[in-house]
């Protein structure tokens, strides 16, 4: 009858292959801490108040909203204006207005742009008359854009509120940009893109490097 052969594994194998799982396991564990240690932030406008400067969250955008807007007339009035809680765009003046907002997104993680809107008013969703607007977004300040969404009443209906959330963890930088412009359409004096709030968030995780000396005891028994 053969005789089950029994191979052993050279102690220095199995001393490598357990400093290699413990270095493994160690690895594991600074990372979930650095998770764990991350920062979640926000910055927002829910446009409770008739300006262009409020910040509601966690943090601050870079600066104020600012209109291009052949009105006008600031957060109270225009093609472009703050009332009933909301940010209200429309054509009804001529023009194809839009308005901004910058944020500094350098050196943060998974940044997200949230939108809550809906549309107001007699518009419509096809024919030469359609109503239309975009979100867009910079990383450079304005000086490139890249429109996210298109909205129209044809999508989105009317009066019925929609949630858009974009990752735009590519566009993070010092000089993130937002936009949203009026289009097509919307010329009508009761016609509406209606913002109902505008949320940034993001995380950052500090890096923290530890270095780690450990005496490890080796015992060998000879029989």
């Amino acid at each position: 009858r053969k005789q089950k052969q029994t191979v052993s594994r050279p102690a220095s194998a199995y001393i490598a292959h357990q400093h290699a799982m413990n270095s493994f396991l160690v690895l594991v564990v600074l990372v979930a801490t650095a998770y764990a240690n991350c920062n979640h932030l926000y910055a927002q406008d829910a446009f409770n108040h008739v300006s262009y400067s409020r910040n509601d969250g966690s943090s601050n955008f870079k600066g104020s909203w600012v209109e291009v807007d052949r009105q006008g007339h600031g957060a109270a009035g225009g093609n472009i204006r703050i009332q009933n809680k909301d940010l209200f765009l429309t054509r009804a003046w001529d023009g194809q207005p839009w308005i901004y907002r910058d944020i500094d997104l350098s050196g943060t993680d998974d940044a997200e742009l949230e939108v809550t809107f809906h549309f107001e008013g007699d518009v419509e969703s096809s024919g030469s008359s359609v109503d239309e607007a975009y979100i867009a977004i910079s990383s450079n300040g304005g000086r490139t854009w890249t429109i996210l969404k298109t909205l129209n009443p044809g999508q989105y209906k009317t009066g019925k509120q929609f949630v858009l959330k974009f990752n735009i963890e590519s566009f993070a930088s010092s000089d993130t940009r937002v936009r949203f412009v009026a289009t097509k359409g919307l010329a009508g004096h009761d016609e509406y893109l209606v913002i109902d709030y505008v949320v940034v968030r993001w995380e950052t995780c500090p890096i923290t490097t530890t270095s780690t000396r450990s005496t490890t005891t080796t015992t060998t028994t000879t029989t």
